[in-house]
């Protein structure tokens, strides 16, 4: 958020673009070869270059397609990467291995990318042997997500861990700590057909309304779109109260950090801080993304 937030400052300002750039490129390697998660490159490229786009000049479709494309040919090594690190890597780019387009295909895990697919088909068999709607249910988790589980140690778990559970319960996790139920999978399961249709609807019309922010709203609207496209397309995967509570993680920080740069601010960084302090022991993640400056 913070590199965003330095982003959109230079495009407004129409100087140092390059170099915030090139001093967030490093961050955002530097997290991903901590994290492995690819969607957390996404995460940092994706409302850069919607702010660029809407901000600066558009971008056409040709790089567009070429950074597409060479996303696509990393795919392979993201994954090796995650899998078994840097020695990973290295076997799969070592020319003496050789691999071949069927070989490489494979080793991105494209045909695992339809897991959605099987999930949304794991619900159509549930609901058809007897299992029951859940209207609604699968969304509460939107109401406690914020209570932390030591405060509430039998806080019920997100319905993205019980969907393996109770759909997938025979699969093997393959080291992965839950199954996505899908978009799809998850609205059918709460109001079934119906909730397919309205949905989607909702996403189209959600997504329009942020575009017209991006297009008439100016930077911040241009960073609410960014953050918004790139949940959208995650929201693909469900569940629908995560991926919403990922959206809120980028947005509080995006809203909250220029207020602090009002008067009494630095009154709020220090309640905020000592409170931190008294109920969990840390305080400096806090006032490391928030205490900008103070007038």
């Amino acid at each position: 958020v913070g590199f965003h937030l330095l982003l959109l400052r230079a495009l407004v300002l129409r100087r140092g673009t390059g170099w915030t750039l090139l001093l967030g490129a490093p961050l955002v390697a530097g997290l991903f070869a901590i994290t492995g998660s690819k969607f957390l490159l996404l995460r940092a490229v994706v409302p850069a270059l919607l702010c660029v786009h809407f901000l600066r000049r558009p971008i056409g479709f040709r790089l567009l397609g070429a950074l597409a494309a060479v996303f696509a040919l990393l795919f392979p090594l993201f994954y090796a990467y995650r899998a078994g690190g840097p020695e990973a890597v290295r076997l799969a780019t070592d020319p003496a291995v050789a691999l071949g387009p069927a070989e490489w295909f494979q080793g991105g895990n494209i045909l695992t990318r339809g897991y959605d697919a099987d999930s949304f088909i794991a619900v159509l068999d549930g609901i058809g042997r007897g299992a029951p709607l859940q209207f609604g249910r699968t969304l509460l988790d939107l109401l406690v997500f914020f209570v932390p589980r030591a405060w509430w140690p039998d806080k019920p778990m997100s319905f993205s861990v019980q969907f393996g559970d109770q759909f997938l319960a025979s699969a093997d996790l393959g080291g992965l700590t839950y199954f996505s139920p899908s978009l799809a999978g998850e609205l059918f399961l709460n109001f079934h057909v119906v909730g397919i249709a309205i949905g989607f609807f909702l996403l189209g019309a959600a997504m329009r309304a942020t575009w017209l922010m991006a297009r008439h709203g100016g930077p911040a609207g241009a960073l609410f779109h960014g953050y918004a496209y790139l949940s959208a397309i995650h929201l693909v995967e469900g569940a629908i109260a995560a991926k919403f509570e990922f959206l809120l993680m980028d947005l509080v920080p995006a809203w909250l950090a220029p207020k602090i740069t009002q008067p009494g601010g630095a009154y709020l960084t220090g309640f905020l801080g000592t409170a931190l302090i008294l109920v969990a022991g840390v305080s400096g993640p806090f006032i490391d993304q928030f205490f900008v400056r103070t007038d």
